[in-house]
């Protein structure tokens, strides 16, 4: 047996023995109790037939599923947060491939216009010189 739950009313220790206190599906969870409302004078047959005993039962039931859920919740949060970071990072890393990518064509264009240019001015001196050689004839 695992003695994880210990009884205290108003700081005074009581007991850690418990088999019914909490569930053997919650076996797992270790904490204290303190209670204002149970005296201090308690037997375990009052214990057993305590109405109070009853409700911190359920009480620490209700308290223990509801944390497991809020750090599941909590948990399911942090996956989210993390794929959103994850998917931000790997646009960002497309974004700069395609903005080097961009960057190299813009640089093709340039290339081509300086080059269909040079084209285009010798072109215009090739057809000055053929009319300058017409000319003279």
């Amino acid at each position: 047996k695992q003695n994880n739950i210990k009884l205290y009313v108003r700081r005074v220790f009581i007991s850690d023995e418990f088999d019914d206190l909490m569930p053997r599906y919650l076996s797992f969870i270790r904490g204290v109790v303190d209670s204002e409302d149970l005296p201090l004078n308690v037997s375990r047959e009052m214990l057993q037939q305590s109405r109070v005993l009853k409700v911190i039962k359920k009480k620490l039931v209700s308290k223990a599923l509801d944390m497991m859920k809020k750090m599941a919740e909590s948990e399911e949060r942090a996956v989210e947060s993390e794929e959103e970071e994850e998917e931000a990072e790997e646009e960002a890393a497309k974004a700069e491939a395609e903005g080097k990518e961009a960057a190299e064509e813009e640089e093709e264009e340039e290339d081509n216009v300086l080059f269909v240019r040079r084209e285009t001015r010798v072109s215009l001196l090739e057809s000055a010189t053929v009319r300058s050689c017409a000319s003279a004839e």
